[in-house]
């Protein structure tokens, strides 16, 4: 700044240089909130991806503890988690709707409300007895109780066992009400919730629900571990290894007069997929077996056959006089995706090196898709189509995106092998969210 006397001209420079830095510091502060807010979502977004493969070993699992006593007894202690984690996160779920509903916060894409996100109010009154550091609310020390309880149960339960040794110590790091050593003399109630943003207790939040699901996760994928699993439409997973059914007993004779056992094998398990030409094997067949279906078509034979289910929910396949039922399932969801996720986070500058492409999780067949093509949406620009998978194409579309901003790719056109005469539905959206 110059020295001494300054002219009216130069007062006028040095104060619009002062509001110049005022609004990009007030900009820059937004785009934090904004990217704050999109990572919670996304984090949300993966944790229910990561609920809905937990319902798929889940149910596996249940299904063995049926016959197997060792199964039973790990299917008993992976229940006693599941309740304590779902009490957690429903108390969780429950304070973020308190806060959001304390802030009044509203979203809209148009009128993005930042500042209601970049409060305090919400966090601090909430887990705070009248809004003192030292003094946790009702609210506050609920929760704390709830994550000590499932911390404690993984450690008494699993503690010990090699083949949960990673579980045990992500609960110790990462199920917490306490550090072991105070971050900047702040506990851990106060680091993540006294005087922070809503935007960032709920970001908060979030991670510790993500994490209870991924250390479900690993409990089922222990008591799962080389074992064969069963297909669910709505959760990740992929197997090669068949499940075999219980023997289906054929009423007809031989020349010797005996009876033949029969062993199906669905490569699906216990599960036929609606619409679509599921291989069925039966070991030990002839000829001369035949097989029928209710609700669905037949066709091959020597023992290798195609079950195609119509809209039903249940088929009862008859081989040799003998009758056993499965359970339909519809066609998993076609999901587009960019490095293997369906919403995924990087800087502009990344995009343009991406290529597009489709996924059906939780199919167990030997399905491939070729995208054809796809459109592309950013902010304030309407949309434009892409031929092929890649994103260099439209380069020129990501080189003025800012942090915060979100990039959709949708419409994607796809050509699937290995459906036979099932057609794919149009793959869900991806979601690209920028960052610095």
């Amino acid at each position: 700044m110059a020295q001494g006397k300054q002219t009216p001209r130069q007062k006028m420079i040095n104060l619009m240089y002062l509001v110049f830095i005022a609004m990009l510091a007030l900009q820059i502060d937004q785009e934090i909130v904004r990217s704050f807010y999109d990572t919670q979502v996304s984090l949300t977004e993966t944790r229910k991806l990561t609920d809905a493969k937990n319902q798929l070993f889940e149910y596996n699992l249940s299904e063995k503890a049926q016959i197997s006593p060792e199964d039973k007894a790990s299917y008993d202690n992976y229940m006693q988690l599941k309740q304590l984690g779902d009490d957690l996160i429903g108390d969780i779920e429950g304070k973020k709707q308190k806060m959001v509903a304390l802030s009044g916060f509203k979203y809209s894409e148009t009128d993005f409300d930042y500042n209601t996100l970049n409060s305090a109010d919400p966090a601090t009154s909430l887990f705070f007895q009248g809004g003192e550091e030292s003094k946790p609310s009702a609210e506050a020390k609920s929760m704390m109780s709830k994550i000590d309880v499932l911390r404690n149960f993984i450690v008494q339960k699993f503690e010990g066992e090699e083949n949960f040794q990673n579980v045990v110590a992500r609960a110790k790091q990462n199920i917490i009400t306490e550090y072991p050593k105070k971050k900047n003399g702040k506990s851990w109630l106060v680091h993540k919730f006294y005087n922070q943003p809503m935007v960032a207790a709920l970001a908060n939040l979030e991670v510790l629900e993500t994490e209870i699901r991924n250390i479900q996760s690993d409990v089922l994928s222990v008591y799962l571990q080389g074992k064969s699993v069963m297909a669910d439409p709505n959760a990740t997973l992929v197997t090669d290894t068949p499940k075999t059914v219980p023997p289906m007993i054929s009423n007809s004779t031989h020349q010797e007069d005996k009876k033949e056992d029969f062993t199906a094998t669905i490569t699906s398990g216990t599960v036929l997929y609606q619409g679509f030409p599921n291989p069925v094997n039966v070991d030990g067949a002839t000829s001369s077996t035949s097989i029928s279906a209710s609700g669905a078509t037949v066709s091959g034979g020597g023992g290798k056959w195609t079950v195609t289910p119509g809209p039903v929910d249940e088929v009862t396949l008859t081989v040799g006089g003998k009758s056993t039922k499965y359970m339909v399932k519809k066609l998993p969801p076609v999901v587009g995706t960019v490095r293997g996720k369906s919403a995924v986070a990087m800087p502009a500058t990344s995009i343009k090196n991406q290529t597009v492409a489709v996924d059906m999780p939780g199919f167990v067949y030997p399905v491939s898709f070729a995208v054809n093509g796809f459109k592309v949406k950013v902010p304030n620009k309407p949309s434009v189509s892409v031929t092929g998978n890649s994103l260099a194409e439209v380069a020129n579309l990501f080189a003025n995106l800012r942090a915060g901003d979100k990039v959709t790719i949708h419409d994607i056109e796809v050509t699937a092998t290995g459906m036979g005469n099932s057609i794919p539905k149009t793959p869900s959206n991806v979601t690209i969210n920028v960052t610095n």
